[in-house]
């Protein structure tokens, strides 16, 4: 805390929008404990704050305007932290706070100023989270320390005094967090100043067309998109989907820095290389027919057998996460606790698939031998990843009962995460989708929708402009219904054979639940209730 008190201690600083997820929380909590004379506001009321404000109560010095910000709370801050979803543009409170002098941070922000740690950093669309967790899961496989915290998970700050020069951190970091991080570069303006983000592995996943009701358009998306590899240097990496359009553009930037580009892909090497670049598979992990997932890490390298096929998660989509993950773990470890000569990682001695490995490997990567450190390494890591279930919210697999066995997606926000969870299973499915509008392209939906055993609507915006692609289609559906519980109760008076329900509303959630993950959790209480 020490360099935490001279940041902070004696000084004045405004928090902007407590929020109930917990990232400006922890700041608040983080600002008082190091000695700061802080005010918190929110436009929103007591009743809306009340578990931030109930931790809050520990800390009597905290000052408190809610139902309004106040100009005054903004100029005579030296510091304001604020929340992601408070627009920086044309912010007439961080406008006056920045012509008053004061410097504009966030918990992110405040925490790559303050840890040692190695940082490791995933952004994209959709994928962020299962990808962070499963990476953060691989490092605690491999004995590293590892923390997990950002968007949707704990704000760093809660245990920033914690990390050391051995603890990686890895940072689930969303547009909105990226674009506070440029903004808050942008304020430095000292020559040698570098970006305060600069992960040594950053994964991105897929891009869709996501927040389009916060965008002007998807370039602007993409460019704080971009900010994840922006600072990052020859000592780097990058992964990049092969299945994604935008994963070309950013490699090519990334490569210009220097960044060591390692691509990922749920295809067959041949299809990805026809869909980007001859010479993609020099450094690349990708999925074979059976499952598996092979990685080369050098041009004439052995393809080496990365990921058994024994995942539990389901759908190739979510499979590629978790590999995508694994790989990135494994770089770490290579260059943290591995010598300079160790080999690339390869599931068993000598293992190669006839058909992807007929290369020669170079000088400088033998292929190991049974007891190299790497091997010992990978072997334990594809143990581990055996017995990974995956995380709440994301095709998560939670009840069983008669046959029928129910998977919760609620964290499915955008109509390409829907079709995702479809294809996901070889079988037919009971999909329940709709919610809130955030301007997205349903028409792909209304198609894929017709692969559906059955379809469940719940009502919102984004239903209503969903409905008519539909009947559009000739897909015919249940609903729309006003009420989770109401749509359970009819779909299993409906339901007579065994099968699959899932919940993947391809939508916000805003008119119905506080947030994605009380719609899920309520979808999953509902169900124990309804299906008992």
């Amino acid at each position: 805390m020490e360099q935490a008190r001279a940041l902070l201690q004696g000084k004045t600083v405004t928090i902007m929008g407590l929020g109930v997820h917990g990232g400006s929380c922890a700041a608040a909590c983080f600002c008082a404990e190091a000695g700061a004379r802080l005010t918190v506001t929110d436009l929103r009321n007591a009743d809306a704050l009340t578990p931030s404000l109930k931790r809050l109560r520990a800390y009597p010095s905290i000052r408190f305007t809610l139902g309004e910000h106040r100009l005054e709370d903004f100029e005579n801050a030296h510091v304001v932290i604020k929340n992601p979803i408070v627009k920086g543009a044309h912010n007439i409170y961080l406008s006056a706070a920045q012509r008053a002098g004061a410097r504009i941070e966030t918990d992110i922000s405040l925490f790559l100023r303050l840890s040692p740690a190695p940082l490791l950093a995933v952004s994209g669309s959709k994928g962020k989270s299962s990808t962070a967790s499963a990476l953060c899961y691989s490092l605690r496989a491999l004995g590293f320390p590892a923390f997990l915290g950002g968007n949707s998970t704990v704000s760093p700050l809660e245990f920033v005094r914690h990390t050391t020069p051995a603890t990686p951190v890895v940072l689930e970091l969303s547009s909105w967090q990226l674009a506070d991080l440029r903004a808050v570069d942008a304020q430095d303006h000292t020559v040698h100043h570098a970006g305060l983000l600069r992960p040594e592995i950053a994964i991105m996943t897929p891009i869709m067309a996501d927040h389009q009701n916060w965008y002007a358009d998807m370039e602007s998306y993409v460019a704080d998109k971009q900010v994840l590899y922006a600072h990052q240097g020859t000592h780097d990496t990058l992964l990049c989907n092969a299945d994604d359009g935008w994963g070309p553009r950013f490699a090519c930037e990334a490569q210009k820095n220097g960044v060591r580009v390692f691509w990922y892909t749920a295809q067959s090497p041949e299809t990805a290389c026809r869909a980007c670049t001859p010479r993609l598979m020099e450094r690349a992990l990708w999925r074979a027919t059976d499952g598996t997932y092979w990685a080369r890490f050098a041009e004439g390298d052995r393809a080496c057998m990365l990921i058994p096929p024994q995942l539990h998660v389901p759908g190739r989509v979510l499979q590629t996460q978790v590999a995508s993950a694994a790989l990135a773990a494994l770089l770490f470890a290579q260059r943290h606790s591995l010598p300079p000569s160790s080999c690339p990682p390869c599931f068993c001695a000598h293992s190669h698939s006839p058909a992807y490995a007929n290369h020669a490997s170079p000088p400088d990567y033998a292929c190991p031998s049974a007891h190299s450190p790497f091997q010992e390494h990978t072997r334990r890591l594809a143990q581990a990843l055996e017995s990974y279930t995956g995380i709440e919210h994301r095709l998560e697999f939670f009840y069983e009962k008669g046959g029928l066995r129910f998977y919760n997606d609620s964290a499915s926000t955008v109509p390409e995460a829907t079709i995702a969870a479809l294809e996901a299973f070889d079988e037919s499915v009971v999909l329940i989708v709709g919610g809130t509008d955030k301007n997205a392209d349903y028409q792909p939906l209304a198609q894929a929708a017709a692969k559906a055993h059955a379809l469940y609507l719940l009502a919102g915006s984004a239903t209503a402009r969903l409905q008519p692609l539909l009947h559009a289609a000739q897909v015919p559906f249940y609903g729309p219904f006003t009420s989770l519980e109401v749509l359970l109760q009819d779909l299993r008076a409906r339901q007579k054979s065994p099968g699959v329900i899932v919940f993947s509303p391809g939508a916000a959630s805003f008119e119905l639940f506080a947030h994605e993950f009380e719609r899920g959790t309520t979808f999953k209480s509902q169900v124990r209730i309804i299906f008992e």
